[in-house]
């Protein structure tokens, strides 16, 4: 990107956050939710704005479901972890996830719960550990809600988690050990089930290549 054009981005940015903060009051969730998206995709023009509508979104968590704070939280990641929003939104994930597991421990039918899919806090979880690392709590909630649906995430989901942990590096939390342990056997035992049906395939491939020809 040339000066210029930086140049230009800023100032249309600026005029932009010029006209829409004055009336931030005014807007409804999804309209706060929206311009908490657009201004963190473009944070290096216009970071005012996105912490004036972050501001006032998680002001008002309260009237937004899980799965747009989820999209509040990635909006609003280039704050950093230490920004009065983004606490906010961390503490609201840590009520989430420890709400999610004490009532995970009180079903008896061993249905599912409407929570988050698992990917997806997985994906979050990878996010957090950027910016905001040394948040104990926030680790330790998200991580004791994966533990229990560990067996639900993809090989997406699980590359997430190893992401944030390499190594078993990161942020420190009670049950790591745990949660990477059961990642690693789950990721282990697809690989292993993979392997399986491509060799049940292939031998299914011959069995029928052989009775082709015998047939001929």
């Amino acid at each position: 990107t040339s000066p210029a054009a930086s140049s230009g981005a800023r100032r249309l940015f600026s005029r932009a956050a010029e006209a829409v903060m004055p009336r931030l009051h005014e807007l409804q969730p999804a309209q706060l939710l929206r311009t908490v998206v657009a201004a963190g995709a473009a944070a290096a023009h216009c970071r005012p704005l996105l912490e004036a509508a972050s501001q006032a979104a998680t002001a008002a968590l309260e009237a937004f479901v899980p799965e747009q704070v989820v999209l509040l939280t990635q909006g609003s990641l280039a704050l950093g972890g230490q920004h009065p929003a983004m606490v906010r939104l961390l503490d609201f994930w840590v009520v989430y996830f420890n709400a999610l597991v004490e009532n995970s421990a009180d079903r008896a039918d061993g249905q599912p719960d409407s929570g988050l899919p698992a990917d997806e806090v997985a994906q979050l979880v990878r996010l957090l550990a950027l910016v905001a690392p040394g948040h104990e709590a926030v680790f330790g909630a998200a991580g004791a809600r994966l533990r229990k649906v560990v067996g639900q995430l993809s090989s997406s989901g699980r590359s997430s988690i190893l992401e944030a942990f390499p190594g078993g590096t990161g942020p420190a939390f009670e049950g790591k050990e745990e949660l990477l342990q059961a990642v690693v056997e789950a990721e282990a035992s697809s690989a292993e089930n993979a392997a399986s049906a491509r060799t049940a395939e292939e031998a299914a491939s011959a069995e029928e290549a052989t009775a082709t020809a015998e047939a001929e």
